[in-house]
């Protein structure tokens, strides 16, 4: 079992977010449980990613494409 933010800035730190100039969002959008057991990977963060999530009772799910383009910090955190 991992804690959420340190598999949040390690994966931060190691893709190297802050590099990029991008039209979306990078890093942590939804907040999620501060204990990761079991992480989630896809493409795109759509309903059916969230859906498959709940079905294999994901921990945290690391995608490509945020639900978020925004420059602006639009997470849902401290909820």
């Amino acid at each position: 079992m991992a804690k959420r933010d340190a598999v949040v800035q390690f994966l931060d730190t190691y893709l190297d977010i802050a590099a990029f100039r991008d039209a979306s969002w990078n890093g942590l959008q939804f907040e999620g449980r501060a204990e990761v057991e079991k992480a989630m990977f896809a493409v795109d963060a759509g309903a059916q990613t969230f859906e498959r999530a709940a079905q294999e009772k994901a921990d945290m799910i690391v995608v490509h494409h945020g639900h978020f383009w925004s420059k602006n910090n639009p997470s849902f955190v401290g909820w």
